[in-house]
């Protein structure tokens, strides 16, 4: 019994963990967002401009880096429900 108790305790730790990273991706995302309408507004009549839009390109990269971080742990998440719950995930790619 004690064992179980220490096994779910890890568990819920991995859980929230998991939780509050994605949170903060999340948050990160937002405030790329926010950058972006920023550059956006401060560039105004000259949104197409060489500067405007090598700015724009670097919030951009900034915005798919994170997403793939996004991805990448996400699937980790999956591999490991699979691992402790083998039954539970559907394997679909």
């Amino acid at each position: 019994m004690a064992v179980r108790e220490i096994r779910t305790t890890l568990a819920l730790d991995g859980e929230q963990k998991f939780k509050q990273e994605m949170q903060a991706a999340a948050r990160e995302l937002r405030l790329l967002g926010s950058e972006m309408r920023l550059n956006t507004a401060s560039f105004g009549d000259n949104a197409d401009s060489m500067e405007a839009l090598t700015s724009r390109s670097a919030i951009y990269e900034r915005q798919i880096a994170q997403q793939r971080e996004n991805v990448a742990a996400l699937t980790r998440a999956v591999e490991l429900i699979r691992i402790v719950h083998p039954t539970s995930v559907p394997v679909r790619m």
